[in-house]
């Protein structure tokens, strides 16, 4: 089907990948306004930057800015859940615990029984 969300933004998928952050990236998109895309602050494939000094090291020369609000607060990976069919199915666990997304969504959280090679969002490459 037809899409306004633009293909950079899915990774040629027929999903998206909807980011919440909080701290200083969610003050900054509130007073943008707007949903806002963006990759990782890392080359894709690689382990997630959690300091400025690691996304100068690995993407320096090729970005113009880097914001520096700290380090990471959690030093993992971010969890990707697919909403589907009225249930939620973890693709990738992370920094948020499974039973805290159970937790809000009142509904139990399907866990993969073997890890899947198919690729169903952003970020679930191998690193």
């Amino acid at each position: 089907p037809q899409s306004s969300i633009h293909s950079l933004a899915t990774a040629g998928l027929d999903t998206v990948g909807i980011r919440v952050p909080k701290g200083f990236a969610g003050a900054l998109i509130g007073a943008f306004g707007r949903p806002l895309a963006a990759p990782s602050a890392n080359t894709s494939g690689g382990i997630s930057a959690t300091s400025a000094a690691h996304v100068e090291a690995d993407l320096g020369a090729r970005i113009p800015l880097i914001l520096d609000a700290g380090p990471s607060a959690v030093g993992v990976e971010s969890t990707i859940v697919k909403a589907e069919g009225g249930r939620l199915r973890l693709l990738r666990p992370g920094g948020l615990a499974a039973r805290e997304i159970e937790r809000v969504a009142g509904q139990p959280l399907l866990r993969p029984k073997t890890a899947s090679a198919a690729i169903e969002a952003p970020g679930m490459l191998a690193s």
